[in-house]
């Protein structure tokens, strides 16, 4: 999302494609511009471009970060509650 009188980024949409589903790595909304819908309507906008695409989409989140949680909710996105992720960073 794009503030064309500002020149300013606002708030991005990141995905990847693994050949099985989508990715959606990072979601945010600049924090001045929290709260004023922007964040359902980026949403939307993501999810038109899911549909097209016709893959699934794994989105993950902070345990602790609600605000994210209830949109990604209100956009149809659900938690399975039986996973545990297990990472390697020292590679």
């Amino acid at each position: 999302m794009i503030d064309i009188r500002e020149k300013l980024l606002m708030g991005s949409s990141w995905m990847t494609l693994d050949g099985r589903r989508l990715y959606l790595h990072h979601f945010c909304i600049l924090p001045d511009y929290q709260g004023q819908g922007l964040g359902k309507m980026l949403g939307y906008a993501s999810l038109e471009f899911i549909k097209n695409t016709g893959y699934q989409t794994k989105v993950e989140v902070h345990k602790e970060n609600i605000p994210a949680k209830k949109l990604y909710e209100k956009l149809g996105f659900f938690s399975y509650t039986n996973y545990d992720i297990y990472m390697k960073r020292d590679v």
